[in-house]
């Protein structure tokens, strides 16, 4: 189990630093991820991503996220 939550924190922060790397500052990023947790959502924010889905998605609340793109 601890080593699932380490490799998990490794790929969030992998996607973070990612993010940060792209140089186009009018692109909007959004993160999807199994981790539902406020501080990983948290982290994808302060990362620059304009916003996070979380899995497992259902289609209603994947329909009225597209609706705001």
């Amino acid at each position: 189990m601890k080593v699932q939550r380490v490799l998990a924190r490794t790929v969030i922060f992998s996607v973070v630093l990612s993010a940060k790397a792209i140089a186009y500052s009018d692109l909007r990023r959004y993160a999807c991820t199994a981790n539902a947790g406020s501080d990983a959502i948290e982290e994808f924010e302060a990362a620059g991503f304009a916003g996070v889905l979380t899995k497992p998605l259902d289609l209603q609340s994947l329909e009225k996220f597209l609706a705001r793109l």
